[in-house]
């Protein structure tokens, strides 16, 4: 909690900050052989904010700036919305 990041795409950049400790217990499964990944687990949402892109192929990056803990987060996925 309090790691903060950017997330940066094209010339436009937004920073967010990890308000809230979010740490689930995995989800069984059934496997037979061990696994090398990370088992499932349920995800929590983090809304960080708009960023406008410029037309084209865009690099997205998201950047710790600061980690005050052992990690900044556990990132699964990053979701874009087109807002009209």
């Amino acid at each position: 909690v309090g790691a903060k990041f950017r997330v940066e795409c094209g010339t436009g950049s937004v920073d967010g900050q990890i308000t809230k400790a979010h740490d689930p217990k995995f989800i069984e499964s059934p496997d037979r052989i061990a696994r090398k990944e990370v088992y499932e687990k349920v995800w929590a949402p983090l809304k960080v904010g708009k960023i406008t892109l410029s037309k084209g192929v865009n690099k997205l990056i998201v950047r710790a700036i600061s980690k005050p803990g052992q990690q900044v987060m556990e990132l699964k996925a990053v979701r874009l919305e087109r807002i009209k």
